[in-house]
């Protein structure tokens, strides 16, 4: 279901316009390197559209495997929306939580060259939620993490591209020594999320450093930390060194799971602060 400041609908353009999916010329335009629905999990994506022009595009769900992830959204099986956005607008899908849980990733895609599109995707488990905004393309990125025994981290990361993907990926320590390094491959589309330590084998059980990776060709990436005591702290991938942003959360429960190599994070809801 699509809600708009001014219309809703479900997914098909208005008559006098042709579909989304006919147009050539589409560009990327906000990427959530992932999706958790099923088994008590719900997702809703929040786009806004800052620009001074109407925004016609779509939503697309795809798979681990970069293919068409289909989900209930309102009651009916989904994974391509089509959404008109007026200027100013705000609008919310919601999954419908239904089956076993199944995860993937998320691209917006938009024919507007000057489109100003942003958004947030908030997963939600039995009262708990945790928000992560949009992760920006790159082709080099660094994310803050720590693996302790109260503490782990984790690694989303989707290739946008439609050939195959090399991601040098290594990890420093805190005085920026370099400690173990590996290489991500994912074909075109692929999408991967896992814990550091299942990425390195080299890892001792205390860490603080950053993980960073690059590539020749852009990516999306998403990083995340918990604690036992239940804070939660989600991270986008930045440029460079760029400095990251996030959201933190306090302590109150949360967990972070990874059945089959995927990530799901949940956290109280109304536990959210702004960092």
């Amino acid at each position: 279901i699509l809600s708009g400041s001014t219309k809703a609908f479900t997914g098909s353009e208005p008559p006098t316009n042709p579909p989304v999916e006919s147009r050539t010329s589409l560009r990327t335009v906000a990427i959530f390197p992932q999706i958790a629905d099923g088994g008590g999990f719900v997702s809703e994506i929040f786009l806004t559209n800052s620009g001074a022009f109407e925004d016609r595009g779509r939503i697309l769900i795809r798979d681990g495997e970069g293919n068409p992830l289909t989900l209930l959204i309102g009651g009916v099986s989904r994974n391509s929306i089509a959404y008109t956005l007026p200027p100013g607008g705000a609008l919310k899908i919601e999954t419908d939580g239904a089956g076993n849980t199944k995860t993937g990733y998320v691209l917006v895609e938009t024919n507007d060259g000057e489109a100003a599109i942003s958004g947030s995707i908030v997963y939600s488990f039995s009262g708990f939620e945790v928000s992560v905004p949009n992760s920006p393309p790159t082709d080099e990125s660094h994310v803050l993490v720590e693996k302790t025994s109260s503490a782990d981290s984790g690694i989303a990361v989707a290739n946008l591209a439609t050939g195959p993907l090399s991601i040098d990926v290594f990890i420093l320590n805190e005085d920026g020594d370099q400690v173990d390094e590996a290489t991500i491959e994912l074909e075109g589309g692929q999408h991967k999320a896992q814990f550091i330590s299942e990425i390195f084998d080299g890892l001792g059980s205390d860490l603080l450093g950053t993980f960073h990776a690059r590539s020749g060709d852009a990516f999306a990436i998403l990083g995340l930390r918990q604690k036992s005591s239940g804070s939660l702290a989600t991270l986008s991938g930045a440029f460079g060194t760029s400095v990251l942003s996030g959201t933190l959360v306090g302590p109150g429960g949360g967990q972070i799971s990874s059945p089959g190599g995927d990530l799901v994070l949940t956290i109280p809801s109304g536990a959210l602060a702004e960092s």
